[in-house]
């Protein structure tokens, strides 16, 4: 093996490592803030301490205009748990995706799809 290549190598195994962590950091980054509902009649609010606040915003639905504060962790780096008072559901997981603004949440309690976008 060449002086080259044994320099090399820490380097570039450095180098992924980084680049590895920052990969997986980046949606929990990017969570982070508000998130107006598109399909669901409910606002979202992603903090720094791993709290997220719910809003419902359709009238008649229970909650309107009370914000539910919850707990949320990236348990993978495309999975979130949501732990809250929900209807009879303590703790939720959702596939996580945010792409151009616009943040979809797919699992819950049924499975749907609710896209939120970045307010």
């Amino acid at each position: 093996m060449s002086t080259y290549n044994l320099i090399f190598s820490p380097f570039l195994v450095l180098f992924l490592l980084i680049n590895t962590s920052c990969a997986d950091d980046g949606l929990e980054k990017a969570i982070i803030g508000k998130w107006i509902g598109v399909n669901v009649r409910q606002n979202l609010e992603f903090l720094q301490d791993d709290t997220v606040i719910v809003t419902p915003t359709g009238r008649g639905d229970i909650g309107y205009g009370r914000s539910i504060g919850a707990n949320y962790k990236f348990i993978d780096k495309d999975r979130i748990k949501i732990a809250g008072p929900f209807g009879g559901y303590d703790i939720l997981i959702f596939n996580v995706s945010i792409k151009d603004n616009v943040l979809t949440l797919k699992g819950g309690a049924d499975g749907r799809t609710d896209m939120y976008r970045r307010e």
